[in-house]
């Protein structure tokens, strides 16, 4: 059944450097396949990140979580919740979603985040 884990902490560092740093940790996860999907969240104004994680199964997403709470600490909230997979579908999810989605070249990323 797949799972999705929801991850949110604080920040106090400028919003370029989240920004950059968000994008540089993209890439290296980009080539991962521990996880079908993730969004990566931030809201500059409170100062808090956070990411959506969609994954196969609850032993993937366990993995990931200690993985994740070793290398960043007890500071950060990660939760994993199980997805209503009928419920999701109605509401047009991602949950069937095959493979990767498309990358998007840098330039047009930066283009889509100035609209």
């Amino acid at each position: 059944m797949p799972v999705i884990l929801q991850v949110s902490f604080v920040w106090d560092e400028d919003e370029e450097s989240v920004r950059a740093a968000s994008l540089a940790q993209a890439r290296d996860l980009a080539s991962r396949d521990e996880f079908i999907w993730k969004l990566i969240l931030r809201d500059p104004g409170s100062k808090s990140s956070g990411a959506i994680y969609l994954f196969a199964d609850r032993a993937k997403a366990e993995a990931w979580r200690r993985e994740l709470l070793a290398r960043r600490g007890e500071h950060i909230e990660a939760r994993i919740f199980e997805v209503d997979v009928e419920a999701s579908r109605l509401t047009r999810a991602p949950i069937d979603a095959p493979g990767r989605a498309r990358s998007m070249p840098i330039d047009e990323l930066n283009a889509s985040n100035d609209e």
